[in-house]
């Protein structure tokens, strides 16, 4: 089954070959093209001819290399027919003539592009830039292997740091510790117990029994997205929901929960057959590029106070609506979109790169090699975390990467589809594992889209299989549903009020604030406030002071920014949803004051 996710890649790469001159194509390799769409939309991936076709685009790939845009959309075409395309013939990878050598250093042969290369010297495949997954051979090798599985040369692959460490210092305002690593584990054999997880006799992400629902006498509604029976569908605590019934192919690529209020971001196919992007809110459906006549996606969404972003395409170009106002940026795709302190980050992919957006500004992770994109992004603090893939050689698999503002870390996963930040803990979901601080905790055999962290738990939303839509909490692996094309892709989490006394309660009775006040403003909470307090102070300032008020009192905030800036903070404790009863006169008035400069 092509997951959904590959579905528009590979829709994508079909119409970006066309966009990007399809003439400059051989009569042989058009042929190839169209044999292989061909067989892609009858579903016959088993067919004996798709072997021979897909190796004519291989090896027509270097000839294209003045026309960068048809070669990263053509070198995605071959790497998807190589993914689901069975009849592939064997790679034709001899073993290489080995020239004696006078000295006794181990060398090595290596493939760069498709062409064998070498003998050289370990010093000399370390200035090259080697990457994890090349291919080498050496004398005694019975076969090709991928350069992080040959011992002598895992000392060329750096060490993966850990998110930079969140202190606070006395004024209650945070600062980045420095030269802080946290060793990559690689996994052979057994798995070792870490973080929030526990090793059973079952074993890691074991599989479970099937059909089991959502515990939701945890204080926490689950929300999940996904598609199931071709149609889009939302979980809520295990209990589903088809988002549209009108016979049409639908999916919900993102969730995002907002108070009372439930957004999906969502791409239907119209009567046609053509995709357009759309957003669900509590049952209502906005169509955002409805009557265009234009291919589009809607693949994240992100609600910052009264304003609605979502991530997409449209006709292979890279945009964000804000409140369904759309704004367009170069040849690509916006993947995931996260507003904090009034400002929007966006990573995606543009003209071949994998490009993180602030404000519009794009700032691009990558260059050239190979076709890459950026797959998520979260903020947390002043540190910004990416998370993405990249082709490095061509035919020889893609690379996954997490960037911290800007720097590039290899990740050990399969894929890197979602990255979430708690605390001072960072997790990316994809392929079938859970990345946590450079250690790699396994998942049944399946797909992982989607990470969320809330109140110590671990949700992880994915499939197994071609017809599973699951998810995992803390390890262990629930079955959300089954059907066609049932698959999990996003996943968020509301805690509920948690109640700390067993007798019954009515509304919390006001409480008088600590002698000792909490926060980078506490005078929010100790006297009025002036005009001459508050008057030069920026809105992201003025936003802490004023949250800081309901944060003492233990308010649990619905916005993912609140929420993880005041999970960073060594004396916040989320206790009530509701503590208007709990604010001081002085506190309301300062709330006032402060809401008209905000």
């Amino acid at each position: 089954m092509v997951t959904v996710s590959d579905m528009q890649k590979w829709q994508d790469a079909v119409k970006g070959i066309n966009d990007s001159a399809k003439a400059d194509l051989s009569e042989e390799e058009s042929l190839a093209l169209n044999t292989l769409v061909s067989l892609y939309n009858s579903g016959d991936f088993e067919s004996g001819e798709s072997g021979d076709y897909i190796q004519t685009l291989k090896k027509a790939l270097p000839q294209h290399a003045n026309n960068r845009l048809l070669k990263v959309h053509l070198t995605n075409f071959v790497a998807l027919c190589e993914k689901y395309f069975k009849a592939q013939p064997a790679p034709a990878v001899s073993q290489p003539l080995v020239v004696q050598q006078p000295y006794a250093e181990k060398e090595f042969y290596y493939f760069d592009c498709n062409e064998q290369k070498g003998p050289v010297g370990i010093n000399q495949l370390k200035s090259l830039g080697l990457m994890p997954e090349t291919l080498v051979w050496t004398e005694g090798f019975d076969e090709w292997k991928p350069a992080k599985d040959v011992a002598e040369l895992k000392t060329l692959f750096g060490k993966i740091p850990p998110p930079p460490q969140i202190i606070t210092n006395t004024s209650g305002r945070t600062k980045k510790s420095g030269n802080v690593f946290i060793k990559a584990i690689i996994i052979v054999g057994i798995i070792l117990a870490g973080g929030y997880f526990v090793v059973n006799k079952s074993g890691w992400f074991g599989n479970s029994s099937g059909g089991i629902s959502v515990n939701t006498d945890d204080g926490a509604d689950v929300y999940v997205v996904g598609i199931m029976d071709n149609t889009s569908v939302l979980w809520k605590n295990g209990v589903a929901q088809y988002l549209i019934d009108n016979g049409t192919w639908s999916v919900a690529n993102s969730v995002f929960v907002s108070g009372s209020d439930v957004y999906a971001a969502i791409t239907e196919d119209n009567p046609s057959g053509i995709p357009f992007a759309a957003l669900w809110k509590n049952g209502v459906m906005q169509y955002l590029s409805e009557g265009s006549g234009s291919y589009s996606w809607a693949n994240s969404v992100f609600v910052s106070g009264a304003d609605v972003y979502v991530a997409g395409s449209i006709d292979n170009r890279a945009v964000v609506w804000k409140n369904g106002t759309a704004q367009m940026f170069g040849i690509g795709s916006c993947n995931s979109v996260f507003v904090q302190g009034g400002d929007v980050y966006v990573a995606g992919e543009m003209n071949g790169d994998a490009v993180l957006w602030k404000n519009g500004i794009a700032q691009n992770l990558t260059s050239g090699r190979g076709a890459a994109k950026a797959t998520s992004v979260y903020v947390s603090g002043s540190n910004v975390y990416v998370t993405g893939t990249q082709d490095e050689w061509e035919g020889a698999g893609s690379y996954q990467y997490l960037w911290i503002n800007g720097e590039r870390h290899s990740l050990e996963t399969s894929e890197a589809n979602s990255v979430f930040v708690s605390g001072n803990d960072v997790y990316v979901a994809g392929g079938y594992q859970l990345w946590k601080n450079g250690e790699i905790q396994q998942l049944a055999e399946g797909q992982a889209y989607s990470v969320f962290v809330a109140g110590g738990d671990v949700y992880v939303a994915g499939h197994i299989g071609s017809n599973r839509a699951v998810l995992w909490k803390n390890g262990v692996m629930q079955t959300l549903g089954s059907g066609s094309s049932a698959e999990a892709i996003s996943v968020f989490v509301v805690q509920r009020n948690v109640v700390a006394e067993t007798r019954p309660q009515s509304q919390p009775q006001a409480e008088p604030v600590q002698p000792s006040i909490s926060g980078r403003f506490p005078q929010a909470s100790e006297r009025l406030l002036t005009a001459a307090d508050v008057q030069n102070l920026s809105k992201e300032d003025l936003q802490i002071m004023r949250n800081e008020i309901f944060a003492r009192h233990g308010f649990i905030f619905q916005t993912q920014a609140m929420r993880t800036y005041f999970q960073n903070q060594s004396w916040y404790v989320p206790r009530h949803n509701d503590v208007n009863s709990l604010l001081t006169s002085i506190e309301k008035e300062n709330i006032e004051l402060i809401s008209r400069y905000e």
